[in-house]
């Protein structure tokens, strides 16, 4: 999966942009017949570092699911080169 990361001169990265594609294209009938994937896009920016007034609480039941999503990614056809 492509990531863009914008990366200030100190090294601190600013913004992280990606797009997911979560199926395949559909043609949509109709009049004016026009294809049709249902992707979504995300850009997160990220300030205020060593801020120190920000105060993060993580909740007591967070679960890292950090590995099972790897595994998922490493196993999509694009993933392989397929």
């Amino acid at each position: 999966m492509p990531v863009e990361v914008w990366v200030d001169p100190d090294g601190l990265v600013r913004r992280v942009s990606f797009e997911f594609r979560f199926g395949e294209i559909t043609e949509v009938p109709g009049p004016e017949p026009r294809s049709y994937r249902p992707d979504a896009a995300f850009t997160v920016d990220l300030f205020d570092y060593g801020d120190e007034s920000i105060d993060v609480e993580l909740p007591t039941d967070a679960v890292d699911i950090t590995d099972p999503v790897r595994e998922a990614l490493e196993s999509t056809p694009a993933a392989r080169g397929e």
